[in-house]
């Protein structure tokens, strides 16, 4: 099973980090990074449902060709693509995170409690997914539905954000 090996990306992510501004640019630093996350794990969440398209199609009937699935590559070519992106995603969205809590001066006061909750469910949930990945060979239905569940965890906690806050 070939992996992808995204612990060069999590080393960049620190060093920008580590880089550091405060004050008005940390906020505006903050929010760029974060709408980056959020794209990026828009692409992976298209990705997935790209891959539980195609495998419907071929569960169907896999000798017929339907015209959406001769224009989308083929399943392990997706899959690759896909973790390669939730890397990404996973690593902006930590760089967000840990940033806020390092750079933000009384980032626990003044951010709202369902943010904070939804937004760490997601990385966790984004972190439980790469690990099974790596560790177990998680495939197919099991990454689809969960890249699309941390993409509704991350809107929802901007909604509440923006509701609540």
């Amino acid at each position: 099973m070939r992996h992808f090996n995204g612990i060069w990306l999590i080393y960049l992510g620190l060093g920008l980090i580590a880089l550091g501004v405060h004050g008005l640019a940390a906020h505006y630093a903050h929010i760029v990074v974060s709408i980056v996350a959020l794209v990026i794990f828009t692409v992976a969440a298209l990705q997935a449902g790209a891959i539980t398209l195609q495998n419907f199609f071929l569960k169907q009937r896999p000798g017929d060709t339907y015209t959406i699935q001769s224009m989308l590559p083929p399943v392990d070519a997706l899959r690759d693509l896909l973790f390669k992106t939730l890397w990404a995603g996973f690593v902006f969205l930590s760089v967000s995170m840990l940033g806020a809590f390092i750079f933000l001066p009384n980032v626990l006061n003044n951010i709202t409690p369902g943010k904070l909750i939804l937004s760490t469910l997601a990385w966790a949930l984004f972190a439980a997914m790469l690990y099974g990945y790596q560790r177990h060979g998680w495939r197919n239905d099991v990454v689809s539905i969960r890249a699309l569940l941390g993409l509704i965890l991350l809107g929802a906690a901007y909604v509440v954000s923006k509701i609540f806050g």
